[in-house]
């Protein structure tokens, strides 16, 4: 059967069916779109790729649970999943699809309320002690706020990305160099490409280096511990006296960066790992 204008129904079907295929993202979210995306890149953290975190918020007009569909490098390795009702709400790992399609790796999954957590591996290519890492962004959903927050690796120099991220900060939860930048809003279908580049001469992962800080100074602090001790054995003179009291400060500060390290490195998983 033809349309007026000569168009057969079934060609319009087809057609239909065709544009819900191209787009999986727009078949599964009937309106939805992302109130806010902070994208965090960090390379070389865990892995010799560069780990991409997304913290997302979901704008749904038909309420949840909601379907989204996500599409990252076909090369890419899925980490984790994490969907949470509301903020104080526990944060919880949810079932996903995975599967392949026009040359990316397309991840759905249900969320029961707005916000979600997602984390993937991409490669990092090298030249040497050149890196280069690619972020993508493919424009799946409207995006009200979009910001990116890049992770420097340790002993790494002449970091430069395209485009400029303008704020750069040391973050105390790690003595880490942080750089950041806003993008939104964001078009339904608008792509957003960050090129990074940087030399490394060193291949140790930021989190063995952390791990191996916190060590280092727990051993100083054992090591300091013992000598308070044999020293508040002798007998105690004027000048005794005051190495005691020195030694005591010593102590109580190393002991105290010691916790402070522990607790950013326990804040720091809690945050990326749900």
């Amino acid at each position: 059967m033809k349309s007026k204008h000569g168009l057969s129904w079934a060609g319009v079907l087809c057609a239909l069916i065709f544009s819900l295929i191209a787009r999986p993202a727009l078949a599964q979210g009937g309106g939805v779109s992302l109130a806010s995306l902070r994208v965090g890149l960090w390379p070389e953290y865990d892995r010799p790729e560069m780990l991409v975190i997304y913290w997302g918020e979901v704008d749904s007009p038909v309420g949840f649970p909601v379907t989204l569909s996500l599409r990252i490098p076909e090369d890419a390795e899925l980490f984790v999943v994490a969907a949470q009702p509301s903020a104080d709400a526990p944060v919880d790992e949810v079932a996903f699809e995975n599967t392949l399609e026009d040359g990316w790796r397309v991840i759905r999954f249900e969320v029961n309320g707005p916000l979600f957590q997602f984390e993937y591996y991409a490669s990092i290519p090298r030249d040497g002690s050149q890196r280069a890492p690619l972020y993508v962004w493919p424009g799946d959903y409207p995006v009200e706020a979009f910001s990116i927050d890049l992770q420097q690796p340790p002993h790494s120099s002449d970091l430069k990305t395209s485009p400029a991220l303008p704020s750069s900060e040391v973050r105390e939860q790690d003595n880490l160099i942080y750089l950041g930048g806003q993008f939104g809003p964001l078009a339904d279908g608008q792509e957003f490409r960050l090129e990074i580049s940087y030399t490394r001469d060193s291949d140790e992962l930021t989190a063995d280096l952390l791990s191996a800080l916190a060590a280092s100074s727990a051993e100083s602090t054992g090591s300091t511990s013992a000598s308070a001790t044999l020293s508040a054995a002798q007998p105690a003179g004027k000048t005794d006296i005051v190495l005691i009291v020195a030694v005591a400060v010593v102590f109580f500060l190393l002991g105290a960066a010691t916790m402070r390290i522990a607790i950013n490195l326990q804040g720091l998983n809690r945050r990326r790992r749900p």
